[in-house]
C-alpha cells in the first residue's frame, strides 16, 4: 500500500478509535469486521465515505474492530500486507461494489475458512458503463454473500432480473448535521448546492447551477452559493470551495433552500440532500437521482421542469415557509441515523446465521 494511502487509513481508523473510546467506553471487541472500498477515504468522499464512516462508527460503538483496507483500484493489491492481513483475521467482509467483491474468491480459497461476505452496491447500475461492467462479474459471486445491500431501488431491480435478491436501505445524515438553531423558519437569502466528492464530476450539472443561479438573482435577489471542491467559476454563481463540517452545518441551516439537479442515471444517492434535509431545509432534486426514489414529489423534478419547480418552490417559501419547512422535517426522518442502526443489525446477523448453522 502507498503511503498516501496509508495515511489515510490510518487516520480514519485512529480517529474511530479515539472518539469512540473517550466517549462510549467500548471495551474489548467481540468480532471483527474488515470494510473493503475502491475509493481512498478522505474527510467528505460522498456517500459513501458517510456510509463507511457511519457504519464503523456504529460497530465500535458496540464494541467490534473495524478494519477498512481503502483504494483498492490501484494496481498494488496482491502486494498489500495490510489487505493479507486484515482478510486473514476477520469475521465479516463488507465489500463496497462489486469491483472489490472479486477477493471474496481469494479470501476463502486463500485462507481455507468460512467468510460472512456482504456486498454492497452504490453506484448506480442503470449507468451504461458500469451496467456492462457488473454484468461481466459471474452471477455466482453475488450468490456467494451472505447479505447483499443497495441504497436505491432501481439498482435491486437491476439485480432483481439476474435472480439475486438485495435488502434496500436509503443512506442516512450523520447525526452532526441536526438543527442546532432555535428557529428554523428563519433563514437567509440563499440557495445551496453541494458537492461532497474530492473532484470535478460533470453529472452534477453544473450548468444547470449556473442557469438556476441566473434566475434566482433576477426573479428574487438570492445568491446561490456552492460548497465542494472545484477548479473553475460557475457564473452567477458564488463559490466557497470546501469548509468543515461546522460551517457546512450552518450553511445547510441558513439556507432559504437546497438544489441537487444531477444527470441521472450518474448519481448514486444523493448524501448531500438528505443532510440539507435533517437541517429541515426543503431541497430540489432532480428525478435522476437515488434519493428521488424515496422524497415527496414536491422535492423531486425533472430536469426539463427545474428551474421553475424551483421558482415555484422558493415563491412559497417567501410567502409562508413554515408548511414546507415542516414537510422538509418529515421527510428527513426517512434518512435517519436509524438506517445505519438497521444496517449494522442486519450485517451481524450473518455472523449469527454462520454460528446457527455451524459454518
Amino acid at each position: 500500500m502507498n503511503s498516501h494511502s496509508s495515511i489515510h487509513l490510518s487516520m480514519a481508523v485512529d480517529h474511530f478509535h479515539d472518539y469512540f473510546n473517550k466517549t462510549c467506553n467500548v471495551g474489548v471487541s467481540s468480532l471483527k469486521i474488515a470494510e473493503y472500498l475502491d475509493i481512498p477515504m478522505t474527510e467528505r468522499s460522498g456517500g459513501v465515505g458517510t456510509y463507511i464512516r457511519s457504519l464503523s462508527a456504529e460497530f465500535m460503538r458496540q464494541g467490534h474492530e473495524v478494519a477498512i483496507v481503502d483504494g483498492l483500484n490501484k494496481p498494488r493489491l496482491f502486494s498489500n500486507r495490510h489487505l493479507i492481513n486484515v482478510s486473514r483475521n476477520s469475521d465479516i467482509h463488507h465489500f463496497h461494489e462489486p469491483s472489490t467483491a472479486l477477493l471474496a474468491y481469494c479470501i476463502e480459497t486463500v485462507f481455507s475458512k468460512p467468510s460472512n461476505i456482504v456486498i454492497t452496491f452504490h453506484a448506480p447500475v442503470l449507468n451504461k458503463v458500469l451496467r456492462t461492467f457488473y454484468s461481466i462479474i459471474p452471477p455466482s459471486l453475488y450468490r456467494k454473500a451472505d447479505l447483499i445491500m443497495t441504497t436505491t431501488k432501481r439498482n435491486a431491480g437491476y439485480l432483481k432480473s439476474g435472480g439475486i435478491q438485495a435488502r434496500v436501505i436509503p443512506l442516512w445524515a450523520e447525526e452532526y448535521f441536526c438543527p442546532t438553531h432555535s428557529n428554523r423558519y428563519v433563514r437567509k437569502p440563499y440557495v445551496l448546492s453541494v458537492c461532497a466528492v474530492d473532484s470535478y464530476h460533470s453529472y452534477k450539472n453544473y450548468y444547470m447551477i449556473s442557469k438556476l443561479g441566473k434566475a434566482l438573482g433576477r426573479r428574487f435577489k438570492m445568491d446561490l452559493v456552492h460548497v465542494g471542491v472545484h477548479d473553475f467559476v460557475l457564473p452567477y454563481v458564488i463559490h466557497y470551495g470546501v469548509v468543515n463540517n461546522q460551517r457546512l452545518r450552518e450553511l445547510y441551516q441558513n439556507a432559504t433552500a437546497f438544489v441537487l439537479p444531477s444527470i441521472g442515471p450518474y448519481e448514486g444517492f444523493g448524501i448531500v440532500a438528505a443532510e440539507a434535509l435533517s437541517c429541515a431545509t426543503p431541497a430540489l432534486v432532480s428525478n435522476g437521482c437515488g434519493i428521488s426514489e424515496f422524497l415527496s414529489d414536491v422535492f423531486v423534478s425533472s430536469l426539463p421542469g427545474f428551474q421553475d419547480r424551483l421558482c415555484d418552490m422558493i415563491a412559497d417559501l417567501v410567502k409562508n415557509p413554515r408548511p414546507i419547512i415542516d414537510q422538509a422535517y418529515q421527510e428527513s426522518l426517512k434518512f435517519s441515523y436509524e438506517n445505519c442502526k438497521t444496517t449494522v443489525s442486519m450485517m451481524l446477523s450473518c455472523n449469527k446465521d454462520h454460528e446457527r448453522h455451524g459454518v
